[in-house]
């Protein structure tokens, strides 16, 4: 759910994940919407149970926010991004260098809870391990429609859109 979108293109999403009365994760990604497209600022999520406690945490930030869509896509564009990223979680915390290639892969059909389309599939590819971190289905007027990430080509944190709403508060 995006909860918002200020004029200085500031934007904050809500994510869930499972069952709400069972172990599931709740969290928020923010993200800057610019003249090159759209930046991760930082995520942070919580994984909890179904009594309510947190028993993982998880954040990340990035400086310099990542470019990570590009506001015009084109099958085949390519553009690369450095950012110091700060992770921090019930594990620990580290500081690392972020450095990821991006490419518009592929055109791919897909098919989620919400609909089906015709998606550009965007891979980011850590240019220090050459490994996948990355893919984002996105269409042109919709955004995101799958979202996963993938660690020494194990695939890690997934999302789908399951539905689309008309936002009340922006009708004329």
């Amino acid at each position: 759910v995006v909860d918002s979108f200020d004029e200085g293109g500031l934007i904050t999403e809500t994510v869930t994940s499972g069952d709400p009365d069972g172990f599931h994760l709740e969290g928020t990604n923010r993200f800057h919407c610019d003249e090159d497209g759209l930046r991760t600022m930082d995520t942070s999520f919580d994984w909890l149970g179904s009594d309510g406690q947190v028993y993982y945490y998880q954040g990340q930030s990035f400086d310099p926010p990542m470019l990570r869509v590009r506001r015009s896509l084109a099958l085949g564009d390519t553009w690369t991004q450095s950012s110091t990223r700060t992770l921090y979680s019930s594990n620990g915390d580290s500081i690392d260098d972020l450095n990821m290639d991006y490419e518009v892969a592929a055109e791919q059909f897909v098919s989620t809870a919400a609909g089906a389309w015709t998606a550009l599939l965007v891979e980011g590819t850590n240019y220090d391990t050459d490994d996948i971190a990355e893919r984002d289905w996105r269409v042109a007027g919709v955004g995101s429609v799958i979202f996963a990430t993938y660690t020494d080509g194990v695939p890690g944190f997934a999302q789908e859109l399951a539905e689309i709403q008309d936002n009340p508060a922006s009708a004329p």
